[in-house]
């Protein structure tokens, strides 16, 4: 998060459903300012996905359910690599 838009900082997603762009800040730009660690935003995102992996299995709509878990899954990855 630079400022500047380049190739190695944005992707698209290639899960099933289309979600769009998105940006990768691996410096640690946002984190700094956002006055937290990396592994800090990492955990919010965690518990964010779960929340809202809960909430999609109460409203019975088991496919963003498991894209939320699968979400989770794999920054609870990124977490534990750092």
């Amino acid at each position: 998060m630079c400022g500047r838009c380049m190739a190695t900082c944005i992707m698209t997603t290639s899960c099933t459903v289309p979600r769009g762009w998105l940006a990768i800040d691996p410096k640690g730009v946002l984190a700094a300012t956002l006055g937290q660690t990396a592994p800090a935003i990492l955990d919010h995102a965690i518990a964010y996905g779960c929340l809202s992996a809960a909430w999609h299995h109460e409203d019975r709509n088991a496919v963003d359910e498991n894209r939320e878990l699968a979400i989770s899954a794999a920054i609870r990855r990124v977490l534990l690599s750092l």
